[in-house]
């Protein structure tokens, strides 16, 4: 395989990943009810970046801050 494919199967791979980490997060704060706001207190994230991040408008993350919201609403980052 050479590199061009290579480097467009791990984008594809970690934009999968992004987006169903993202509806993880999401559903998690629908199940225990946690707002916006309170999750970017339990997670120490802006609220803003919480938001970009629920409503679609990045497209990555720190993996600091994957973790700290996984650990926040007890899920896990493998999806």
């Amino acid at each position: 395989m050479d590199c061009k494919n290579e480097k467009e199967i791990y984008k594809n791979n970690t934009i999968e990943w992004f987006e169903l980490f993202r509806a993880n997060v999401y559903m998690e704060m629908g199940l225990q009810d946690i707002s916006v706001r309170e999750l970017s207190e339990m997670a120490d994230m802006s609220v803003s970046t919480l938001s970009a991040f629920l409503y679609g408008n990045i497209r990555d993350m720190k993996l600091s801050n994957a973790i700290k919201l996984s650990k926040s609403l007890g899920i896990c980052l493998d999806v």
